[in-house]
């Protein structure tokens, strides 16, 4: 399949669609970065509640916060 076939199908997805799409493509992207993948780790693994990041921070972040 070609990158403008792909460019065709996403315009043609609904917003609920797009934002699920671009979730996917994020964690394809971040999960090939190591030094990514090793921060996350990091962050995963702190117990301090003051470092956390609520889902809505999450959704932000990923751009799939619903309107």
């Amino acid at each position: 399949m070609s990158v403008e076939l792909l460019m065709r199908e996403i315009a043609e997805l609904d917003p609920a669609g797009r934002r699920r799409l671009m979730a996917y493509m994020v964690s394809l992207q971040s999960g090939a970065d190591e030094t990514h993948r090793a921060e996350m780790t990091r962050r995963i693994d702190d117990h301090a509640p003051a470092n956390w990041a609520t889902l809505e921070d999450l959704d932000r972040h990923l751009g799939t916060a619903q309107p």
